[in-house]
């Protein structure tokens, strides 16, 4: 399999997991944020994902906001969830969840090359 092929796989197998999140999102007022972010996908596999699909002017304004704007994890998630998150294709149903701003902040300094538990972005 070549590298497109693995990656168009790995897009798949997530894109199945985030409908079945999803589905099970519908039954649940707040859906485990430990299955979104461990039990469907794994943590790297979703923050792998996150930084594919962001552009590098989205990663440079999510650290603007996080270091800039002061914008907490919280607040990440929520800026993320109502201006990225349908581009992104990544969705998730609840916004504002403190584990997901982390997760895209990290996306996001990696897009940079930048490290995402140093300054600015702590």
């Amino acid at each position: 399999m070549v590298e497109g092929d693995n990656e168009h796989a790995l897009i798949e197998e997530l894109t199945r997991q985030r409908d079945a999140w999803l589905e099970a999102a519908k039954r649940d007022s707040r859906p485990d944020v430990k299955t979104w972010l461990e039990d469907i996908v794994d943590r790297e596999d979703r923050k792998t994902v996150l930084r594919d699909s962001m552009s590098v002017d989205d990663a440079s304004e999510i650290r603007r906001l996080r270091s800039d704007e002061n914008y907490s994890w919280r607040a990440i998630a929520g800026y993320c969830h109502n201006e990225c998150s349908a581009m992104w294709s990544v969705g998730w149903e609840s916004p504002e969840l403190q584990e997901v701003g982390m997760l895209i902040c990290e996306a996001a300094a990696e897009k940079l090359g930048e490290r995402p538990h140093a300054d600015p972005w702590n």
